[in-house]
């Protein structure tokens, strides 16, 4: 059921990966910037040098901004993926938590154990219940006793109910997946930025030192 944070975390990977190899290469970028930067500003080349390399810069991160935008909002859409995701295991989780711990598992088994149908079995088990509130042993009949009288137990029989629970969480499949849950909730956590700034790309490391450059060149 863990499946979908590993392609969380694969999408992001992928993402990631393709923004660094857009945005890395300055050399690579510096072609566009400069016929960008001419398109913008017809002869600036020629009349202001200087000032036509601010604005290479400028368009530089323009493109960069760019890569980095669209990087953003995939990793918001995978977000949206992820969320959705969540839902659906949580909600699939909290029902077969309530099968487990409410006896439906246990008069399942009991019904086939015993070659009955489940309303026979629930009725068997229930009268069971009934009369058997303590000193409980480790037989279908007992277990579903326990989860049915848990209000009002001794310590002693209360271990043994936690035990129960445990166990028949353990056999719905269920007992690691709330740390799913958890990190699906860690990854939820954060914004798109905050996802794009835990890996640190030598692009966004261009682009913080493109904007520092730019804003005291712009001032001209």
């Amino acid at each position: 059921m863990s499946n979908y944070i590993q392609t969380y975390e694969n999408t992001i990977t992928a993402i990631m990966d393709q923004f660094q190899s857009q945005t890395s290469d300055e050399s690579k970028l510096l072609p566009l910037a400069r016929g960008n930067a001419s398109k913008q500003y017809p002869g600036l080349e020629h009349q202001d040098p200087e000032f036509y390399q601010t604005k290479v810069k400028q368009a530089l991160a323009d493109i960069i901004t760019h890569h980095r935008n669209e990087a953003l909002a995939a990793i918001a859409n995978a977000q949206h993926k992820l969320k959705e995701e969540r839902q659906t295991h949580e909600a699939k989780i909290s029902r077969q938590r309530m099968r487990a711990l409410s006896g439906i598992r246990l008069i399942e088994e009991f019904a086939k154990t015993h070659g009955i149908s489940e309303a026979q079995a629930r009725e068997e088990l229930d009268q069971h219940a009934k009369v058997r509130k303590g000193g409980f042993d480790n037989s279908i009949q007992d277990r579903y006793a326990a989860m049915m009288n848990r209000g009002g137990l001794t310590d002693a029989d209360q271990r043994k109910l936690n035990a129960y629970e445990q166990d028949e969480i353990h056999k719905a499949g269920i007992g690691g997946e709330a740390e799913t849950i958890k990190n699906a909730e860690h990854y939820l956590g954060s914004y798109p930025g905050q996802v794009m700034n835990e890996w640190n790309t030598s692009g966004l490391a261009l682009l913080r030192q493109l904007r520092s450059g730019t804003d005291t060149d712009s001032e001209r």
